[in-house]
């Protein structure tokens, strides 16, 4: 990375969505920034410049400037984004205008003030697929925590060239790689997390592994058992939508399938030190969840089919 680039560039917006419902859609046109988007929960689609990307945890887009951009939830799942704005070459406004244009806006003096720099090998648009650890989306999370917390204006102008210098690296090619079987299975565990059928079991038959095989590799890569692996995940994804939706707490509890909501407030609290309904009010920083690379191919796992598989109308009537 120049370390000349973005010299003058600051974040403008940083927010999480709410949770995309399946019916949610909606388009910008010719927005004026750099944005900088990741999956945190859920399944959807951005289309961006009018080509589709698939969006799932862990998934990192970055953008062009004047960009066109549609929000697509896949029809089952509540989706969830972090989002950052950024304006490369940003002046300094009195007072700020905390907020990107959506379009081509000629009527507001500060459209012509804020402009795009050229970066010669982010030309089109970026994607990345991270552990949802990674350090680029743990800087974001908290760019967002300090935006929310309207840090002074300074703060704003120092988080670009980090998250510049990470995208950098992630282009290099400097990321975190798990051994294939165990990142099929780290993937089976983000796609089952709200699944009540997700156990140690159905991990080695998504991995096609013994179970002796899954604690190994478990216990070698991420220092824990599965069960405590999907425990801690199971929380890590309450907290965020703690945080970033306006569901009950029993809500979650449930999607979580924690069917007692006592007992999920006591593992939460054993985690984060606090009870869920404290975490939602507090400042704390948001968790750290482990990888999800790419998307889980839900593989046929043969001799389990019925467990992935319902039959059709048709076919009960067959068996009839």
């Amino acid at each position: 990375m120049n370390e000349n680039y973005w010299q003058n560039a600051m974040v403008i917006f940083a927010k999480y969505t709410n949770g995309l419902r399946p019916s949610d859609a909606f388009t910008y046109t010719q927005v004026q920034s750099r944005f900088l988007v990741w999956g945190e929960s859920g399944r959807g689609v951005l289309k961006i410049n009018n080509v589709p990307v698939k969006m799932f945890p862990g998934r990192i887009v970055f953008t062009t400037w004047n960009h066109t951009i549609s929000w697509l939830a896949d029809g089952k799942e509540p989706f969830l984004t972090g989002t950052i704005h950024i304006i490369p070459d940003m002046p300094h406004e009195d007072p700020p205008r905390f907020s990107p244009f959506h379009a081509a806006s000629p009527e507001q003096p500060e459209f012509y003030g804020r402009k795009d720099e050229y970066l010669p090998e982010f030309t089109d648009t970026a994607v990345f697929d991270v552990p949802l650890d990674h350090q680029l989306l743990n800087l974001c999370r908290y760019a967002i925590d300090r935006f929310e917390a309207e840090c002074p204006e300074f703060m704003l102008r120092s988080f670009p060239r980090m998250m510049l210098y990470e995208l950098y690296a992630l282009r290099a090619g400097n990321t975190i790689h798990y051994p294939s079987d165990l990142q099929e299975i780290l993937n089976g565990v983000d796609h089952y997390l709200e699944d009540e059928r997700l156990d140690a079991e159905l991990l080695c038959l998504i991995g096609r592994i013994s179970k002796a095989t899954l604690f190994r590799l478990f216990k070698e890569h991420l220092q824990m058992t599965p069960g405590e692996y999907i425990s801690r995940r199971k929380l890590e994804r309450a907290a965020v939508l703690l945080r970033t939706t306006d569901m009950g707490i029993s809500v979650i509890a449930r999607r979580m399938q924690y069917r007692d909501p006592f007992y999920f407030s006591r593992c939460f609290r054993k985690i984060y030190g606090m009870s869920p309904r404290q975490w939602r009010n507090s400042r704390a920083e948001l968790p750290v969840i482990r990888p999800c690379r790419e998307a889980f191919s839900q593989r046929d796992i043969s001799g389990h089919k019925h467990w992935f598989y319902q039959p059709s109308s048709a076919e009960n009537q067959k068996k009839r």
